[in-house]
């Protein structure tokens, strides 16, 4: 039985405010050139609710960073957990990379163009992030007779040595799956 409190509460309507504001404003000016004030404008809040939330600019870009890190590696595992094969997984996580990538390019600018202007903690959260996808492309390596006779930094470079150059070469003449368009805005 779910009791009120176990949940999630309703998105603050204000926050959301706040939150589409500055990664318009991101987008439009880039994270050096975000100031508050301009958000707040956007957003019709005050800087007293912008604090209520967030720091400052870094600290609101960090945390929508990390939950959008977040939303794409759970999109990515998923879909590496359903493929049978290895080159299936790759494929299927590409996909869905690129499935979420060109769902919003304004979001996707965000998170994969603003975030080489982001402070040290949100480099960290990107560096995590890489590492989970690092770890899939290693997984390959742990199923070879001896896994290290490839190094585990191959995985941080290039596929190639895991599927071999003709599977690689075939690779690039499978068409994309046809995805079907979804909107998370209006699923959240």
């Amino acid at each position: 039985m779910s009791s009120a409190a176990s949940r999630p509460s309703p998105p603050d309507p204000e926050r959301r405010r706040i939150e589409q504001a500055f990664v318009a404003i991101v987008c439009e000016r880039g994270l050096a050139n975000a100031t508050v004030d301009a958000v707040c404008r956007r957003a019709a809040a005050d800087e007293k609710a912008f604090g209520s939330y967030y720091a400052d600019v870094e600290d609101a870009y960090r945390h929508l960073f990390e939950q959008g890190t977040k939303e794409v590696l759970v999109d990515a595992f998923g879909a590496f957990a359903a493929a049978q094969t290895y080159a299936d997984r790759i494929r299927a996580v590409a996909h869905a990379m690129f499935r979420f990538m060109a769902e919003d390019e304004r979001r996707a600018r965000f998170l994969y163009v603003e975030v080489f202007a982001a402070g040290e903690r949100t480099q960290l959260i990107r560096d995590q992030g890489m590492e989970g996808m690092y770890e899939l492309i290693d997984s390959r390596r742990l199923e070879l007779e001896d896994p290290e006779s490839i190094s585990r930094a191959t995985a941080d470079n290039i596929v190639l040595p895991y599927v071999g150059d003709d599977p690689a070469r075939a690779e690039l003449e499978i068409s994309p799956p046809d995805f079907p368009s979804h909107d998370r805005e209006a699923a959240a």
